[in-house]
């Protein structure tokens, strides 16, 4: 019974289970489908805000090769950073719309999944 009381309490603090601060987790958007990489510095608190930033690539570029240019900033600085993969900046098949509708959802899942403080994102 403690055990699954330990699993459901981040998802009562609106936080995945999978989501623990303090490493790299990959994810991937629904519509389109695209993989994406989060980074939660340890020393975030739920219900305590904290600055985020969405991170575009480069040039034949991953999220998951993205995120490592942040990591230490992040967990330095405290704050969130996502990296998503992205079909325009990349060469690889896909629209700017739906680069555009990956950082919506990203974005939208940032807010209801974390204590983003709004005041301090940044999207580049």
């Amino acid at each position: 019974m403690v055990r699954y009381l330990f699993l459901l309490v981040p998802l009562l603090l609106g936080q995945q289970a999978e989501d623990k601060p303090g490493r790299v987790i990959l994810k991937k958007t629904k519509d389109p489908e695209r993989e994406w990489a989060l980074y939660i510095p340890g020393s975030y608190k739920p219900g305590v805000p904290i600055p985020f930033v969405l991170s575009s690539h480069g040039k034949d570029g991953r999220g998951k090769g993205e995120i490592n240019q942040w990591e230490s900033l992040a967990q330095k600085h405290k704050f969130i950073v996502a990296c998503p993969d992205y079909s325009q900046a990349s060469g690889r098949p896909g629209t700017f719309d739906e680069d555009e509708k990956v950082t919506t959802e990203i974005y939208e899942y940032l807010t209801k999944n974390f204590s983003i403080d709004k005041r301090y994102g940044m999207i580049t």
